[in-house]
């Protein structure tokens, strides 16, 4: 099951479905929610790391290991790009298509991109802060599409 937003341009029809829309299977509103809380969960999992040094004292060459965090980054340099498209076609969709590649992202990188536990502090350091971009990017286009970001659920 995808979001509607996903398929559906601002222009065409879309029978509303509240069963579908509150959905944590698939592409939904509540998903991207849950990324979002398990993003914040990360900082809170791991307080002998925070607060986080400026950006350029964290090691980021660390994460070049993982092709996961790599192809976080990626979709992180988009956003930008991602949101001037949806301003100059007046098209949000664009905005929930990226938002979701993101948390696909995030979500497969859980699993090799591990922060607790890591005995390198720097890796450590690095790791938390990709996720904590992360973080940062998928709140701020929840809130382009009006959906307040959540730290807990």
């Amino acid at each position: 099951m995808t979001c509607p937003l996903t398929r559906v341009g601002r222009i065409n029809n879309y029978t509303f479905n509240w069963e579908r829309m509150l959905s944590f299977e698939g592409d939904t509103g509540p998903y991207l929610q849950y990324a979002h809380v398990r993003l914040a969960s990360v900082g809170r999992k791991n307080p002998h790391l925070l607060p986080l040094p400026p950006p350029s004292h964290i090691n980021t060459d660390v994460l070049s290991q993982y092709s996961q965090a790599r192809d976080i980054v990626f979709l992180l340099g988009q956003y930008p790009d991602v949101v001037l498209t949806a301003l100059k076609t007046h098209e949000p969709s664009g905005v929930v298509t990226y938002l979701f590649k993101l948390t696909h992202a995030v979500s497969s990188a859980w699993e090799t991109v591990i922060v607790k536990g890591e005995p390198d502090l720097d890796k450590a350091k690095a790791k938390l802060f990709l996720f904590e971009q992360a973080k940062v990017v998928l709140g701020a286009g929840m809130k382009l599409l009006s959906i307040r970001p959540l730290e807990r659920m």
